[in-house]
């Protein structure tokens, strides 16, 4: 997971947030909060970003599980 926020101390507070909550639901919490963006990837490795990084992220290689 990656949070990003002009604030270091918000963008911890929410990856502690959205950890607990799951990605759906911490997905939907990082959509609420302004000037604030984010990247999940869940446990089936589908990778879940918030509107403000559409376009602004490039993936080089899918995630992959752990041998």
């Amino acid at each position: 997971m990656t949070i990003l926020s002009r604030s270091a101390v918000l963008a911890d507070g929410l990856s502690t947030g959205v950890f607990l909550l799951g990605p759906e639901a911490g997905m939907a919490l990082l959509k609420r909060v302004p000037e604030v963006d984010g990247v999940v990837v869940t446990s089936t490795n589908e990778v879940l970003t918030t509107p403000g990084l559409t376009g602004r992220l490039q993936m080089v290689a899918r995630p992959t599980d752990a041998p």
